[in-house]
């Protein structure tokens, strides 16, 4: 199998020195693991709306190396996920494959290809990827392209990927079509500890994810609840979310709604830093439908010496008004 050295094939597509070659992309938004980063644009030519046929004798016909699969197992992503598999094969002529998120990498992430596929004798590849909370919700283009032992890239090859964000907006920010919720109310926080995020809305009504109200409870200033779409950390279980969002699918009712954020339990941790923030739906402009927007935020952080794990309100950081 024809595995070219992994430096010498990005150095001679990107045209640099070695002291580049070293580059572990850091602070790179998207990476990908075990791979080699490299500044500048994805080689190869742009991406073509069907993918150039195989040539006759299985090689790489007038197209040079190719990328002849390229799949996942979804094609969403939530911010800040790591990972996320993507996989696929070469024509056998290919030596290395090159990956980059369009709009988002400053360069391009490079790996050897794997082992031959005893179907296809074609190449196999696979890419682990991360994705930072920082990546703007919404469809981007996640591109691949195969490279050979020349330096000499093919096509680019493109999967459109949906980013969905830590706060819920039913899927509006990859969907125009999609409705968001009328109203967010988010808490996310920095390390594996067990916080909660704790509203007390008109009337009283508190909001908890350790102690959800019934809808019974419920008196005529607020005739339909919002929900809690998940007790993040709990019992300090980590699910890596850290994110927990009070949504409403209909109209909030209007009145002062007072944010706390609780310390349930540590998890061994001595502070952690925490965010609050609001969000309601904006227009994105002619017959492209509503997105979430920001309206307020609160950021702060609790020490160990103030966990709560009683019925007692948690740390006051600030009242919305809807």
């Amino acid at each position: 199998m024809k595995h070219a050295p992994l430096v010498c094939t990005a150095l001679l597509l990107a045209a640099v020195g070695c002291d580049r070659a070293a580059q572990i992309g850091v602070g790179q938004a998207f990476r990908v693991r075990d791979a080699q980063f490299i500044g500048g644009e994805l080689p190869g030519e742009e991406p073509k709306d069907l993918p150039p046929p195989a040539a006759p004798d299985g090689g790489d016909g007038e197209d040079g190396p190719r990328i002849t699969a390229f799949e996942t197992f979804n094609l969403d992503v939530l911010q800040g996920q790591g990972a996320k598999a993507f996989r696929g094969r070469t024509s056998d002529s290919a030596s290395s494959v090159a990956i980059a998120l369009d709009g988002i990498s400053t360069g391009y992430w490079v790996m050897p290809v794997g082992a031959t596929d005893p179907a296809t004798g074609e190449y196999t590849w696979e890419a682990s990827t991360d994705f930072d909370t920082s990546i703007e919700p919404g469809r981007h283009a996640l591109r691949v392209v195969a490279i050979d032992d020349g330096g000499r890239a093919g096509t680019q090859l493109e999967l459109q990927v949906c980013v969905r964000g830590r706060v819920a907006d039913n899927g509006s920010a990859c969907s125009p079509s999609r409705v968001p919720p009328r109203a967010v109310i988010s808490l996310s926080w920095d390390l594996n500890a067990d916080l909660d995020l704790q509203v007390v809305g008109p009337g009283g009504l508190v909001f908890d994810a350790k102690r959800t109200p019934a809808p019974g409870d419920a008196g005529p200033e607020m005739a339909e609840l919002p929900s809690l779409d998940r007790d993040s950390n709990a019992g300090c279980v980590v699910d890596g979310i850290r994110t927990e969002n009070l949504i409403w699918s209909d109209d909030v009712p209007d009145g002062k709604y007072q944010l706390y954020v609780n310390l349930f339990d540590s998890c061994k941790q001595p502070a952690v830093r925490f965010r609050v923030a609001v969000y309601t739906p904006r227009e994105r402009g002619t017959d492209a439908g509503e997105l979430l927007a920001e309206r307020y935020t609160r950021s702060g952080e609790v020490l160990d010496l103030a966990v709560n794990p009683t019925s007692s309100r948690g740390l006051f950081v600030g009242e919305y008004r809807f």
